[in-house]
């Protein structure tokens, strides 16, 4: 259980480099949040995790957005790379269709709902 939990943290440390996980609550509930994201998909529920390709609608504007969440240390494949590190990524993973990520960014609360989530799979 304890190499487990390390592996974690150092995924953890890898994905979000931001200083406010240090504080305890806010730190849980980004492990519990990548945690769930790393479970094997349903193909009748799948999750957003790092890697994949979402389609998100703004609650107030309706500005509708393809974003492909990743690491924060890859490079932009495009304009609509998205950081699991960014206040959005963070807010959106282990969420699923139909769920509302929000986050306030600069004194502002952002509401965004998932339309559409697509992962990638590895052939074996």
């Amino acid at each position: 259980m304890l190499g487990y939990l390390i592996k974690l943290k150092r995924k953890v440390a890898s994905c979000y480099p931001d200083p406010e996980l240090l504080q305890p609550l806010k730190l849980m509930r980004v492990l519990a949040g990548l945690e769930y994201a790393n479970r094997p998909l349903s193909r009748l529920s799948p999750h957003i995790k790092v890697g994949s390709t979402v389609v998100v609608k703004h609650v107030k504007t309706g500005v509708k957005r393809t974003l492909n969440l990743v690491h924060p240390h890859q490079g932009s494949r495009n304009g609509y790379t998205l950081p699991c590190s960014s206040p959005l990524g963070m807010s959106l993973l282990g969420k699923k269709v139909g769920q509302v990520a929000r986050y306030k960014e600069q004194q502002h609360q952002h509401s965004w709902r998932i339309i559409n989530i697509k992962n990638e799979t590895k052939d074996m």
